[in-house]
C-alpha cells in the first residue's frame, strides 16, 4: 500500500510537470472542450422545445356542425411535410401543436360554404395574438394554388373541395435569421429569448470543470499504473506500433471524409422529381395517409451508396496510407502520432456531445451517471474506480468473486423484462389505446380462427403468426398468453446475445458491462413500460440467433451448421421480412468474404462462392415454395407472395418517413460500423491474420455483425425519429463490446499501446455506466413490474372485459363477425371473443389502401347475415365518412352494452346493392 501511494505521488508530480511543459496545448484543449460543451448546451436548449412558444389557432363564427370539416395544418420546419394541428380538447373551434414541433407555416383550409359565413381567425403564439376578421383574412392570408402538388396533400378529402390559405409573414414569435440550421431557427414559433444564453452558459461551465477534473484523475491513474509496472513510454511504444495506429486511424478518417464529400455532391447535383410519387400514392393509398408522405430519394441514394462504397473506400484509403506511412520518416511518424493521439479524442468527444445535444440528450436522459449528483459521482469516483479495477485487478480474482453475483444480476434484469411485457387485456381502459398491440395481435387472432396469411390475411410485420400458431393451439390465445410468449422470445433473444458475447469476448467484466448496456437501452427505449413487440422481439430474435450460430460455425466449419444457418436465414424472411432479408444477405456476403480470407486463392474458392450463391437461391426458393404448399393445404389457395412486401412498398415510397438529422449520434454509429469494416479489410490484407484460425474467425464474426448492423439501420434511416434509434442500437453496442475487448487485450495486456488505450477509455466510459444506471433505476423498473403484477392478480372488470363479454353473449366461438373499434381495440375484441373477421382486411392500424376501404364498403352493403359490433357508438368515425353513412343508414341497433358498444344487424328493408354476389 505504501508503494502505491509513493507511485501515486510521483504520478501527480509527473502530471503537473506535463501540464507545465505543454501549457499552450492544455489551454487550447480546454478552450476547444468548453466551446463544444457550450455549443451542445445551446443546441440542447433548442431541441428541448422549451424555446418554442405555444401555438393555437382559433376560428369563431362557424357553426359546430361545420367546424369538423375545417382543416388547420402546419408545415414542419425540419421534415418539410404537412401535418394537421390537433383539436384542443373541450374546444371544438381551437387547434394546437401538442408535439411542440418547429413550424415554418400555418395553413387553413375552408370549404366554399365556410367562406359564406362571417368568421374570425386568431393565431396565438405565446402571449402574442394575431386576429383577423373575415375581410382581413381574405385580404392578408395568401391563397394557395389548388394545382400545387403540396396543396394536393393538405386535404384528406381531395384538394378540389378546399380553398387553402397560408398565414402572412408577420405571424411569428421571435425567430433568428441565421445561416446555421435556418429551417430551425427561423421557425415561426421560435422565441429567441434569454434561455438561449443564460442556461447554456451556466450548464457549460459545470460540465467543463467536471470533464477537466475527470481527465486529470484518469491521467494520474494511468501514470501511476505506468510507474508501478515500470513502463518506459519511449521504450515500449515502438515505431512499428505507431505506424499501425496511424494506418488504422487515417484509413477510417479519410474514408469518412470521402463519404461525406460524396454525400454533399449527391445533395448538390441529384434533384429527383418526387411529384410522381405523390401522384402514384394518391391512386393506391387513402387520402388520409397522403399528408404523411415524405419521399427521401436523395437521402436514400446517399445512404445506400455510402454503404456500398465504404468497403472499397476503406480498401483504397488503407492502401494509400500504407504506402505513405512506410516511406515516412521517423520524425514525421512521431509528430503525426502525437497530433492524432491528442486531436482525435477531442474530435470524437465533439461528435458524441453535439450528437447527443441534437436529441436533447435523450439517450442519456435517464442515466444516473449523466444527470444530477450522479454525473459527479460517476465521473469523479465510480469511473476512476472502474478504470482502477481494469488496470490493477487480476482476472482470476474478478472471476472468482463476481461471477455468481453477475448471473444473479442478469437473472433479475431478464426477469424484470419478462414481467414488464406480460399483461392481460384488461390493462386497456378508456384512457389508453392498443395502437402498438393491435397490428401484432390482430393477425395472430385471425390465424387462430382459420385465416391463412398471404391468402386472405396480410401482416405488416411478417408471418410470425404462422410460426407461433402451434404454441397457441396448445396454450390457447389471449392477450395474456400472447404477451407471455412475446416476452419469453424477447428474453430468449437477450440470452442468445449473452451467449454470443461469452463466446467472442475474453474478459468477463467486459461481457458484463456490454450485456448490461444492451439491457439498459432496451429498458429505456422511450422511458416507459409500453411494450413494442414489433421490434422487441420480432425484429431481434433471428438476428441474435444468427450471431450465435455464425459464431459457432466459424470456429468449427461443420456442414451441419452451414445448412442450419441457411435454413434459419430463409425462415427469417418469412418471420419478418425487414430483418429476415438483412440476415440472409449478410450471411451471403459474409460467405463471400470468408472465401476471400482463404490462404490459397484458387479456382476452388470461386467454385465455393458459386455454390454458396446456388444454395442461397435454393433456400429462398424452397422456403417460398414450402409456404405456398402450406397455404394451399390450409386454405385451398396458393399464397400471394407479393403480399409479403406490400407494406414495404408503402414505406419505401415515403410514408411516415422523417429525414435523418445532422449532426446526430447516428454519426457515431456510422464511425463504429466503419471501424468494423476496416477490421475486416485489414484481416483480409494481413497474411498473419488470415493464417491464424482464431483471428480469421473473429474477423468473420465482426464482418457479419457490421454488415447486418448496417442493414438493420435502414429501420432508422427510413423514419429517423430519435426513438427509432433504440431499435438497431443493439448491433452498435455489440460491436463496441467486441472492440473494447480487443483494445483491452492490446492495451492492458501488452501495456504499451496508449493510442488505442484512449479509445478503450471512451468505450469503457460508456459501457461501464450501464450496470450503475440499471441499479440506480431499479426503483422505476420495480414499479413497472408491480404495476403489471397487480393487473395480473386483480383480474378486475373493465370496459374491455365487459365488452368482450357482450360480444360473446351474442356470438359463438369461431363465428364470422365484423368489429369496428376506436383506439384500435378490434384485434383484442376478436382474439378474446374467439371470433373471426368476416372481411379479409388487415388490422385497423394497418389499413392504408383505397382498395381495402372500397372492399369494406362493398362488403357492408352486401352483407345480410354477419353481425356488426361498433365501439364506441357515441363517438366513432372510420377512415371514410361513407363507412359511417352505411352503418348509420343501413344497419339497426339490436343491443347495446353498458360501455357504449352496439350490436348492429343489416336492416331488413335495405336493398342489396347491384354487384353483390349471393
Amino acid at each position: 500500500m505504501k508503494n502505491i501511494f509513493l507511485y501515486l505521488d510521483i504520478a501527480i508530480q509527473d502530471t503537473v510537470l506535463f501540464i507545465k511543459n505543454n501549457l499552450l496545448a492544455v489551454i487550447v484543449s480546454a478552450l476547444f472542450l468548453f466551446g463544444v460543451i457550450w455549443m451542445g448546451s445551446v443546441i440542447s436548449v433548442v431541441t428541448s422545445r422549451d424555446i418554442l412558444d405555444p401555438l393555437t389557432v382559433q376560428i369563431d363564427g362557424i357553426g359546430d356542425d361545420s367546424l369538423s370539416s375545417v382543416k388547420v395544418l402546419s408545415i414542419l420546419s425540419r421534415a418539410g411535410n404537412t401535418v394537421y394541428l390537433a383539436s384542443l380538447p373541450g374546444h371544438a373551434n381551437e387547434w394546437y401543436n401538442p408535439g411542440k414541433t418547429f413550424i415554418s407555416k400555418i395553413l387553413v383550409g375552408f370549404k366554399t360554404e365556410h367562406l359564406e359565413q362571417h368568421f374570425m381567425v386568431t393565431v396565438s403564439l405565446g402571449d402574442t395574438h394575431f386576429t383577423y376578421t373575415k375581410e382581413q383574412f381574405l385580404d392578408q392570408w395568401k391563397k394557395v394554388d389548388a394545382k400545387n402538388d403540396a396543396s394536393f396533400l393538405y386535404s384528406s378529402e381531395g384538394s378540389s373541395e378546399y380553398v387553402l390559405y397560408e398565414a402572412p409573414g408577420n405571424v411569428q414569435s421571435h425567430p433568428l435569421h441565421v445561416s446555421f440550421a435556418p429551417h430551425i431557427f427561423s421557425s415561426i414559433n421560435f422565441n429567441a429569448s434569454e434561455k438561449l444564453i443564460q442556461k447554456p452558459l451556466f450548464q457549460s461551465i459545470k460540465i467543463f470543470f467536471l470533464t477537466e477534473i475527470m481527465v486529470l484523475l484518469i491521467f494520474v491513474l494511468l501514470n501511476t499504473y505506468r510507474k508501478i509496472n515500470h513502463i518506459a513510454f519511449d521504450k515500449r511504444e515502438t515505431l512499428v506500433y505507431r505506424r499501425r495506429y496511424l494506418l488504422f486511424v487515417l484509413s477510417v478518417v479519410s474514408t469518412f471524409v470521402l463519404i461525406g464529400i460524396f454525400d454533399i455532391l449527391v445533395r448538390i447535383f441529384y434533384k429527383p422529381d418526387t411529384l410522381h410519387v405523390f401522384m402514384d400514392a394518391s391512386k393506391i393509398y387513402l387520402n388520409s395517409t397522403l399528408p404523411a408522405f415524405l419521399p427521401k430519394p436523395v437521402e436514400r441514394v446517399q445512404f445506400m451508396y455510402s454503404i456500398m462504397f465504404s468497403p472499397f473506400l476503406l480498401l483504397f484509403s488503407f492502401g494509400f496510407w500504407k504506402r505513405y506511412i512506410v516511406h515516412a520518416t521517423k520524425e514525421k511518424i512521431e509528430r503525426l502520432y502525437q497530433f492524432l493521439m491528442i486531436a482525435l479524442p477531442h474530435i470524437v468527444f465533439a461528435i458524441v456531445y453535439i450528437g447527443l445535444a441534437v436529441s436533447n440528450f435523450l439517450y442519456v436522459s435517464t442515466s444516473f451517471s449523466f444527470h444530477g449528483i450522479g454525473k459527479y459521482l460517476y465521473a469523479l469516483l465510480l469511473f476512476p474506480l472502474g478504470v482502477y479495477g481494469m488496470l490493477f485487478m487480476k482476472k482470476k480474482y474478478s472471476t472468482r468473486y463476481i461471477s455468481y453475483a453477475l448471473y444473479i444480476f442478469y437473472g433479475i434484469c431478464l426477469s424484470s423484462i419478462l414481467l414488464i411485457n406480460v399483461f392481460p387485456y384488461n390493462i386497456f381502459t378508456e384512457l389508453n389505446d392498443a395502437f402498438h398491440l393491435d397490428p401484432v395481435f390482430y393477425p395472430m387472432s385471425q390465424v387462430m380462427m382459420g385465416k391463412t396469411m398471404l391468402v386472405n390475411l396480410g401482416g405488416l410485420y411478417g408471418l410470425y403468426p404462422v410460426f407461433l400458431q402451434p404454441i397457441f393451439q396448445l396454450a390457447g390465445l389471449s392477450v395474456l398468453s400472447f404477451t407471455s410468449v412475446m416476452a419469453f422470445l424477447l428474453v430468449l433473444s437477450y440470452v442468445v446475445m449473452f451467449l454470443f458475447l461469452k463466446r467472442e469476448v475474453k474478459h468477463p467484466f467486459i461481457v458484463c458491462i456490454g450485456f448490461a448496456t444492451i439491457l439498459f437501452y432496451y429498458l429505456e427505449n422511450g422511458n416507459n413500460a409500453i411494450s413494442y413487440f414489433q421490434y422487441w422481439p420480432i425484429r431481434i430474435l433471428f438476428p441474435s440467433l444468427a450471431l450465435l450460430l455464425i459464431s459457432v460455425y466459424v470456429k468449427h466449419k461443420k456442414r451441419v451448421w452451414y445448412y442450419l444457418i441457411f435454413a434459419m436465414s430463409g425462415l427469417s424472411i418469412l418471420w419478418n421480412l425487414d430483418s429476415g432479408i438483412i440476415i440472409f444477405l449478410s450471411w451471403m456476403i459474409t460467405l463471400v468474404y470468408s472465401e476471400f480470407l482463404t490462404i490459397q486463392k484458387n479456382r476452388s474458392s470461386v467454385l465455393r462462392i458459386f455454390r454458396h450463391i446456388v444454395v442461397g437461391c435454393l433456400t429462398v426458393g424452397l422456403t417460398f415454395l414450402m409456404y405456398s404448399v402450406y397455404a394451399y393445404l390450409r386454405s385451398g389457395s396458393f399464397a400471394d407472395m407479393t403480399m409479403l412486401w406490400q407494406y414495404q412498398k408503402l414505406f419505401f415510397a415515403g410514408y411516415f418517413m422523417i429525414p435523418m438529422p445532422f449532426p446526430h449520434v447516428w454519426i457515431v454509429a456510422a464511425l463504429i460500423f466503419l471501424v468494423g469494416l476496416l477490421l475486416a479489410v485489414k484481416g483480409w490484407l494481413n497474411k498473419e491474420e488470415r493464417s491464424n484460425p482464431d483471428m480469421r474467425a473473429k474477423n468473420i464474426v465482426i464482418f457479419f455483425l457490421t454488415v447486418m448492423g448496417l442493414g438493420l439501420f435502414t429501420y432508422y434511416e427510413g423514419r429517423s425519429h430519435d426513438l427509432t434509434f433504440y431499435g438497431p442500437m443493439f448491433t452498435v453496442i455489440l460491436l463496441l463490446t467486441l472492440f473494447a475487448d480487443i483494445l483491452y487485450q492490446n492495451y492492458v495486456t501488452h501495456t504499451e499501446r496508449y493510442g488505442y488505450g484512449i479509445f478503450f477509455l471512451f468505450i469503457f466510459f460508456f459501457l461501464f455506466s450501464s450496470p450503475i444506471n440499471l441499479i440506480a433505476n431499479s426503483g422505476k423498473y420495480y414499479s413497472w413490474v408491480t404495476t403489471r403484477a397487480s393487473t395480473l392478480l386483480q383480474g378486475s372488470q373493465t370496459m374491455m372485459t365487459r365488452n368482450v363479454d357482450f360480444i360473446q353473449s351474442h356470438t359463438t366461438r369461431g363465428e364470422h363477425i365484423i368489429i369496428f373499434s376506436k383506439k384500435f381495440y378490434d384485434g383484442i375484441f376478436y382474439g378474446e371473443s374467439r371470433t373471426r373477421s368476416s372481411m379479409d382486411i388487415s388490422a385497423s392500424t394497418d389499413i392504408f389502401f383505397k382498395s381495402e376501404v372500397e372492399y369494406l364498403m362493398h362488403f357492408l352493403k352486401c352483407n345480410t347475415n354477419d353481425k356488426v359490433f361498433v365501439y364506441p357508438s357515441s363517438d366513432y368515425a372510420y377512415y371514410d365518412d361513407y363507412v359511417d353513412d352505411i352503418l348509420r343508414n343501413e344497419y339497426s341497433v339490436v343491443d347495446k352494452s353498458t360501455d357504449d358498444m352496439v350490436f348492429l344487424m343489416k336492416n331488413v328493408s335495405s336493398t342489396v346493392s347491384e354487384g353483390c354476389i349471393d
